[in-house]
């Protein structure tokens, strides 16, 4: 039960990771700020953080399903970290496709894909690394005690 209670709380950390990533891009893509810039939606009833929500529920499901299942039981903790890192590119490109309007209306799928995700990478990179971070504490938390 602690187990699978620790692989939640490490699935919970893609959704800040996927919320660092969309800000650190939109801030790139204006060119004008220093911090993260939040997008603004085209629709006007839409909220962000339920549109980050949304787009982090594909990858937190792939998560805990590889979690359930087994595939991180007994692994070293490279493969959790990159299974999340896996994820974590999940879920960006899942958020960058939903708000992609928000950054001009003429993204096709494989430009959403190559211009906004593979080549920010970086940043991408850079977000997650909060995530994987606590990830690791966790995970030694996780570990067995002699």
């Amino acid at each position: 039960m602690q187990a699978m209670l620790i692989r939640l709380l490490q699935g919970l950390c893609l959704l800040p990771g996927t919320a660092l990533f969309i800000g650190l891009l939109t801030c790139q893509l204006q060119h004008a700020c220093q911090v993260v810039a939040w997008p603004l939606l085209a629709e006007p009833d839409g909220h962000l953080a339920i549109e980050l929500v949304l787009a982090c529920l594909p990858a937190f499901a792939l998560f805990l399903l590889a979690a359930a299942c087994g595939l991180l039981r007994r692994v070293p903790p490279v493969i959790v970290m990159l299974v999340f890192s896996l994820c974590g590119a999940l879920a960006a490109y899942c958020a960058v496709s939903l708000l992609a309007s928000a950054y001009g209306n003429t993204w096709t799928p494989g430009e959403v894909f190559h211009e906004l995700l593979l080549s920010n990478l970086g940043l991408l990179v850079l977000a997650l690394s909060p995530g994987l971070g606590l990830l690791a504490l966790l995970e030694w938390l996780n570990r067995p005690r002699p």
